[in-house]
Formats: structure tokens, sequence, C-alpha cells
């Protein structure tokens, strides 16, 4: 996808406008949730996906609108089948991650995911740190996948599911996550959030 810092606003809107099926759509709805106005976001992600729904950025910005609307599991939906149709999309791939575990979804089939992730990447960072927390857990699923309890891990979180939880702001599910972290590593992911936005719209991935 072109880089959104290509097209002011006001130039994707009028793409937008002429043609829904522009493929700059999702840099339109990028910026939409870059600026909080997940409203618009979650319109343009629709209208665009009903004239191109092969759309997979357009189908990651809705999944993490979903997700900061509280509707984890809808975001989780969304996310599976972009890992069905494209699982070599990192992004999704470890923010799917992220929604299982806070699911309490089987540690089993989530590391199925993982395994893929990292025969293609086997350097992840991510990944292996993901394996060495759930060693213990690996050969039991969860006993209750109705539980809605926020564990955070500060060796795991990564800067996408922070990014899109921080959306929210002081939201319960925020400050779970904020009281979570030691306060250095809040502070360090924080700053690496700040500086990263500085210079794009979203950050998206670590």
């Amino acid at each position: 996808m072109t880089s959104g810092s290509e097209y002011s606003k006001e130039q994707l809107e009028h793409k937008f406008a002429q043609d829904f099926s522009n493929s700059t759509f999702p840099l339109l709805a990028e910026k939409y949730f870059s600026e909080h106005d997940f409203n618009r976001a979650r319109q343009v992600c629709e209208i665009g996906l009903k004239h191109g729904s092969d759309n997979l950025e357009a189908q990651y910005i809705l999944a993490k609108i979903e997700l900061i609307e509280g509707h984890s599991i809808k975001s989780e939906r969304i996310l599976k089948q972009i890992y069905q149709l494209e699982p070599t999309f990192i992004k999704p791939t470890k923010l799917l991650v992220e929604v299982r575990d806070f699911l309490n979804r089987s540690k089993q089939e989530t590391k199925k995911i993982i395994d893929f992730l990292l025969s293609n990447t086997p350097d992840d960072i991510f990944g292996h740190q993901w394996i060495t927390n759930n060693q213990d857990n690996l050969n039991m699923d969860s006993i209750d996948t109705k539980v809605n309890t926020f564990r955070v891990n500060e060796n795991i979180i990564s800067l996408t599911f922070y990014e899109v939880l921080k959306q929210q702001n002081n939201t319960p599910c925020t400050m779970m996550l904020k009281n979570a972290l030691s306060a250095a590593v809040f502070t360090d992911t924080l700053n690496k959030i700040t500086k990263t936005t500085l210079l794009m719209p979203i950050r998206l991935n670590d």
C-alpha cells in the first residue's frame, strides 16, 4: 500500500468521493483512525470493502476499531479471516495472537499460529517470547474461554496491541494495562510510540 504521507487527508477524501473502490481508501481510514475519528474510519472501511472486499489493510483497521470499541470477538473474527487469507501479513497475525490471549483461547491452537510465524521469520522476538511465556501451558487448553480477565506480561506486550488499546485513553482496560506494566516499561513503550507517531499516522507494528 502506498505511504499515506504522499497524500493529504483532503486529497484522500477527494479520491474516495470520486471512487469508493480507489485503492487508497485504507489510507484515508488510517488517517481518521490516527485522529481518533473511529466512526469515519469505520465508514470508510465498510464502504471501501463493499467495493474491494479483499483489501486486507482495511480489514486490519476495522479489526482494530472493533477492539477499541470493546468488540473483542468481532475483532478476533476479522483477524482470523485475514490470517486465513494471508498468514504472512505479520501485523494482524501478531494482533490475532494477543486478542486470542486476551480472550483466553486455546494455547495449543494459538501455538499453531506462532509456529507458522516462526517458520517464516525464525528470529521473531515476539514469537519466541510467546513460546517462553506459555511453555507451562502448552499441554493444556484454557479452562474457561469466557473469562475476560486481561493479563499483561511486560515481556510479550507489543506496541501493536498497546497502540490499539491506548486509543481508548483512560478506559478500565487501558488503566489495567498501565497498572500491569512496570513504570519503566510503560514509559519506555509510550516514548517509542510517541516518537513513531511523529513519523507516521499510526504505529501498526513494532
